[in-house]
């Protein structure tokens, strides 16, 4: 469309959030869609065109923070350890004053555990209708997201973390990306693009049963337990969701 008006996007508009922009759209002309599709009187008078657009901005604004819900995941895979030394001067001590003390006085040790196992695990939508028609393929709204994830890792100090695209089909092992907590940011990035990854279907149910079976170190059912966060944009039959194990359901 802004093309077609004679006002191609630039660079500049392909790094702006696109609901910012669109917000800004509308407050800017106002006043022109105040005067669209409005009748001035008479019965069954209709809205202006600026009331249809905060109507439908309405029904698709998110009732969830999902920052705020997706950080208390993560916070609760940070499990910080606790140990305690006793001074060995303090046991066997003949000393009057440290003796009656030798057995409650302790050094408290903290400590971040460490797995060998994936503690998160992204699995990515990659069929055609996630990323739409967009000129860069979703990349930059997809960044955008995992940036703030990935920030969000940090502070929860998640140990290590894996990631792969799912469509219909067989997952391959070796296209599923692991990195730490010492990775850095850019490799991270570079590290999770599309790369001749298979597409198509969505079939959310299916991938997430075989993610679940592959076992360590992409996934632990338990101790730890991996966290699994399924990018999608929904468009799967969950009818089969009842066919699933108990465990996975």
């Amino acid at each position: 469309m802004a093309e077609r008006a004679g006002q191609p996007y630039d660079a500049d508009d392909m790094t702006e959030d696109p609901e910012q922009k669109a917000r800004n759209f509308v407050n800017n002309n106002r006043d022109a869609l105040n005067k669209i599709g409005k009748k001035s009187h008479g019965k069954g008078a209709g809205k202006c065109m600026s009331d249809v657009l905060d109507h439908i901005d309405s029904l698709f604004k998110s009732t969830v923070n999902w920052k705020n819900q997706l950080q208390a995941f993560l916070n609760g895979l940070a499990k910080t350890g606790r140990d305690y030394e006793f001074q060995r001067r303090r046991i066997g001590t003949d000393n009057p004053v440290l003796r009656p003390s030798r057995y409650i006085k302790y050094n408290e040790i903290t400590f971040d555990e460490k797995t060998a196992v994936a503690q998160v695990f992204y699995l990515i939508d990659n069929s055609g209708s996630m990323y739409g028609q967009s000129r860069d393929g979703g990349k930059t709204v997809f960044m955008q997201i995992f940036s703030d994830i990935l920030h969000m890792q940090k502070r929860a100090k998640i140990q290590k973390s894996a990631l792969t695209y799912f469509s219909y089909g067989e997952i391959d092992k070796r296209k599923i990306r692991m990195w730490d907590h010492k990775t850095p940011e850019s490799r991270i990035k570079t590290l999770i693009g599309r790369n001749k990854d298979d597409s198509g279907g969505t079939d959310i149910c299916g991938s997430i049963n075989q993610i679940y079976n592959m076992g360590k170190p992409y996934y632990s059912k338990n101790d730890p337990k991996t966290l699994m966060i399924v990018m999608t944009d929904g468009e799967d039959n969950l009818s089969i969701v009842k066919d699933l194990p108990s465990v996975i359901r």
